[in-house]
């Protein structure tokens, strides 16, 4: 799906907190973003959660629009910049992923559901126009994913997508859907 996005917003930049072979966000036809090629659309960010918010932040800021992708127990080092930019209303959208309730073959450190309910709290927290001031998803196929993206693209708010690191099936249509 953000293959796809990406083809389609010339300004959509991101990365990884070094998991994007996990989390599957690397931009596969574009370069990585380095000090001698600034015309990539990936940010290698390393083990640096904390430093991801803050320059997806500042990105946005400047007109990106930006996304940036850890496993779900690793958000709590981006809640702080999640709470800035819910405040500043910037598009910025957080892919979290390892959410399930089995666990799999990452073992369960890295599936804790319970960091969803955290991130599902900020969702209530009101911005100074009044308004809810992020969105959370947590799409359960494919098909969802696809929506769930569409929805995140024409927010003027952050988005989390919480996504599982399972191998899961799409739903059964619904008879008249």
């Amino acid at each position: 799906v953000l293959e796809k996005i990406a083809d389609e917003i010339p300004h959509l930049i991101g990365g990884s907190a070094d998991l994007a072979s996990s989390t599957k966000t690397n931009l596969n036809k574009y370069s990585i973003i380095t000090s001698e090629n600034y015309n990539g659309r990936n940010i290698a960010f390393g083990v640096r959660e904390h430093a991801m918010g803050a320059i997806l932040n500042g990105l946005a800021l400047t007109g990106f629009r930006t996304f940036g992708s850890t496993f779900l127990s690793f958000s709590d080092y981006l809640k702080p910049s999640m709470r800035m930019s819910s405040l500043m209303n910037l598009p910025v959208t957080y892919i979290f992923t390892h959410d399930s309730i089995n666990v799999g073959s990452d073992g369960p450190t890295h599936e804790p559901v319970e960091h969803e309910i955290q991130i599902r709290l900020m969702e209530h927290v009101r911005n100074h126009s009044g308004q809810r001031s992020m969105l959370v998803l947590r799409p359960a196929d494919s098909e969802e994913t696809v929506a769930a993206w569409k929805m995140a693209l024409e927010e003027k708010r952050p988005v989390a997508l919480i996504l599982s690191r399972q191998n899961i099936k799409s739903l059964p249509a619904l008879n008249g859907a």
